[in-house]
């Protein structure tokens, strides 16, 4: 093929599409196998707390408060933390709430919170930044709206848990996303009222 011919199909149109794909595949090539999980792990971590519903607490069964606000329930993320620390489940969702705040188990009967199991987390300074990330809050961090997020690490079976607690109260509240700094700061900010 003469090198007028070779240069002509390069800078044609089609040529050029060809050549762009090319770039792609050798960039994608050159990643890490770790990004490509990566990339597909975020669409399975991703929650749009805008779909959920927006009630409030309901009227019956236990009563939760965060931070003084009463509220739902609406979401609940754990995740293990480290590679060689898996998280049972064999005793229930509940038996694993009431290691976190006494009586939590009660109020998941009731509010029937979106319940998540994530992979195990290397760090719970990364937990807390994906949760925030991947489980976005309405507005500005949940800021002025009925929506609110708690997140850090807990103990649960004697092991290092990382949670991820949405809420919903009754009316807007200035109190937004929160990060728990240890496992005895969540009996702080949550508290289980019996009605």
């Amino acid at each position: 093929m003469p090198l007028e011919n070779l240069t002509s199909l390069l800078f044609s149109p089609l040529g050029l599409v060809g050549l762009a794909v090319l770039m792609g595949l050798i960039v994608l090539k050159m990643l890490p196998r770790g990004a490509h999980a990566a990339s597909g792990m975020g669409r399975e971590l991703f929650l749009d707390v805008r779909k959920l519903s927006q009630e409030g607490p309901p009227a019956g069964g236990p009563r939760l408060e965060c931070r003084l606000t009463s509220v739902r329930l609406a979401v609940v993320v754990l995740a293990p933390s480290g590679r060689a620390n898996p998280l049972s489940t064999a005793g229930g969702f509940p038996h694993l709430l009431d290691q976190i705040v006494p009586g939590l188990g009660k109020v998941l009967a009731t509010h029937q919170p979106v319940v998540k199991l994530w992979p195990a987390q290397l760090s719970q300074q990364g937990f807390v930044h994906s949760f925030f990330k991947n489980v976005r809050l309405p507005g500005q961090g949940g800021k002025r709206t009925p929506w609110c997020a708690l997140a850090g690490p807990a103990e649960i079976d004697g092991r290092s848990v990382d949670v991820g607690l949405v809420f919903c109260a009754a009316g807007n509240k200035p109190m937004g996303q929160e990060q728990i700094p240890s496992a005895d700061a969540w009996r702080d900010a949550l508290r289980v009222r019996a009605s």
